[in-house]
């Protein structure tokens, strides 16, 4: 088995193959002692709120792109929600943005192919202005200020979220290079009611890339981490969920785990569920190894 390691303490890729059957210890262990958690938390539910509202705008505007590319006056700001059943992402009037152009729903698996569009104009909702609104803020603020850092081969993704906890945006650093996954130098921006910045938070202050490998010396590459600095915090974030969501299928990750002094974070790619392992057992698995 395979195992890759990344490190935030260097902004440059790290990439550590190991050949392990004991990391396997690590599930038995999560099983016999209760370390892993029966209920989702918080952190979980974010990430998977970024991830399906971040994919619905990609899929969206892929739709777009491919089936309706000759229709006239979409504005290129584009944002998505999720409602009961569904992962929504809209299209608004150039000019008029308080006007629908198309919205394009997705069910809860996700899938561009079960997508239903729908090309009615239509008024955009409070919900879906106050989204636009916070886009534009967002766009302003990253090309006005320098609260975020900027690398080269990268651009930011843009996650605005209105819902019971409040209105934000993720930030999120992609890489420009094809086949090239990114964690890190993501920001936390909250607004306040009347659609102002109220607060930016780094969430990592650093940049990890990696180009995606599915094979290590000719060994499948099954299992991933990566190590936080202790200012990140000792829990996996919701943008590495994301991340992790986003591209577990095209690595062959089968767990995936974020490493602090204290605690170790593990992701299981079959199920979609978060455990936790003290550092302390971690690192006597490796040494077994």
């Amino acid at each position: 088995m395979n195992i890759f390691r990344i490190s935030y303490k260097s902004k440059k890729r790290i990439l550590t193959a190991i050949n392990s059957s004991s990391i396997v210890v690590a599930i038995l262990l999560f099983s016999l002692h209760s370390f892993g958690q029966t209920k989702e938390d918080e952190v979980v539910q974010e990430g998977k709120l970024i991830y399906r509202t971040a994919i619905a705008v990609e899929y969206g505007s892929e739709i777009v792109k491919t089936k309706y590319p000759v229709i006239k006056g979409i504005s290129s700001t584009n944002v998505a929600y999720l409602n009961a059943t569904q992962s929504v992402c809209i299209f608004f009037s150039d000019t008029d943005p308080s006007k629908i152009v198309l919205s394009i729903s997705f069910n809860s698996e996700g899938r561009i192919e079960n997508a239903t569009i729908n090309n009615q104009l239509r008024d955009a909702s409070s919900q879906e202005q106050s989204l636009y609104k916070m886009m534009k803020t967002i766009e302003a603020d990253v090309s006005s200020t320098s609260s975020y850092k900027k690398y080269g081969n990268t651009k930011f993704m843009f996650v605005p979220i209105n819902d019971s906890k409040g209105k934000r945006v993720y930030l999120l650093t992609s890489s420009e290079k094809e086949g090239v996954i990114t964690f890190g130098n993501d920001y936390l921006v909250t607004f306040d009611s009347d659609n102002s910045i109220n607060k930016r938070i780094a969430i990592h202050k650093n940049l990890m890339w990696t180009e995606i490998e599915t094979k290590e010396k000719g060994k499948d590459i099954t299992e991933a981490w990566h190590t936080h600095l202790p200012e990140t915090g000792n829990k996996i974030t919701a943008t590495d969920i994301y991340t992790i969501l986003r591209y577990e299928k095209i690595t062959r990750w089968k767990k995936y785990s974020v490493i602090t002094e204290t605690l170790v974070s593990v992701w299981d790619c079959s199920t979609d569920n978060l455990m936790y392992l003290p550092r302390q057992e971690w690192d006597k698995i490796l040494v077994k190894k």
